[in-house]
C-alpha cells in the first residue's frame, strides 16, 4: 500500500481527498462514520511526484486544490472528473491558505533539493494570475491566516513564525491604519 503524506476531508466530511508519494490523488467515500468501511473512489489525477498541498475550496462544489513538487498548481472538479484551472508555480510546493476577503490564494513554494529559498506566490482567483511573490531565506513549510484579519502566517523549518502585514506604500504604517494607503509620503490628515 502506498503512503500518503497530505490530505483533507471536504466540508460535509464525506470525502477524503490523499495524496501518496507518487503524486496519485486518490478520493475516499468517507459518509459511514466507520474508517473500516471508506470505499477508495480511485484516482482521478496525479502529479508527477511528492505533493505538498491538498485542500478542498471552501463553500463551493467538491473543487479539490492540490499543488506539488512537480511546480503544478490544480484545481480540480471532482464530480465532472476535469481539471479546472492550472497554474506553473516558480519552485516546489509545500503549503497553501486561502485570503478570501482578498480574492487571493497564496502558495508556499520553494528549493527543495537545499531548503534554503522560497517565496509565497499570491494568485488573484478572479482572474487566475499570480498577482504577487514574497520572497524567504528558508522554505514557508506552512502557511495559514488569522482569522482576526487573514494576514498570512508563515512558519518555515528553521522554527521561525511570521505573520505578513500589508503596507503597500512602503512608509511603514500598516495599511488599516494609514489614512493615505497608497501614498507613501502622509498617512493621516
Amino acid at each position: 500500500p502506498e503512503t500518503h503524506w497530505t490530505l483533507d476531508f471536504n466540508e460535509f466530511g464525506e470525502k477524503l481527498a490523499s495524496v501518496g508519494q507518487s503524486g496519485n490523488v486518490r478520493i475516499w467515500n468517507t459518509s459511514d462514520p466507520n474508517p473500516a468501511n471508506w470505499m477508495d473512489d480511485g484516482s482521478p489525477y496525479a502529479h508527477q511526484g511528492y505533493v505538498g498541498v491538498c485542500k478542498w475550496m471552501p463553500g463551493g462544489p467538491d473543487v479539490l486544490i492540490t499543488a506539488g513538487w512537480d511546480k503544478q498548481l490544480i484545481f480540480y472538479d471532482i464530480v465532472g472528473q476535469a481539471p479546472m484551472q492550472q497554474f506553473t508555480l516558480l519552485n516546489e510546493a509545500f503549503s497553501f491558505t486561502f485570503l478570501m476577503s482578498e480574492g487571493l490564494i497564496a502558495v508556499g513554494t520553494g528549493d527543495a533539493s537545499t531548503s534554503s529559498t522560497g517565496q509565497i506566490e499570491f494568485f488573484d482567483m478572479a482572474n487566475g494570475t499570480r498577482s504577487d511573490t514574497y520572497n524567504f531565506t528558508h522554505i514557508p513549510r506552512g502557511l495559514g491566516s488569522l482569522p482576526s484579519d487573514e494576514s498570512p502566517v508563515v512558519a518555515n523549518h528553521s522554527g521561525t513564525f511570521l505573520t505578513l502585514k500589508r503596507d503597500a506604500d512602503g512608509d511603514g504604517w500598516l495599511d488599516n491604519d494609514d489614512a493615505f494607503p497608497n501614498d507613501p509620503t502622509q498617512h493621516e490628515d
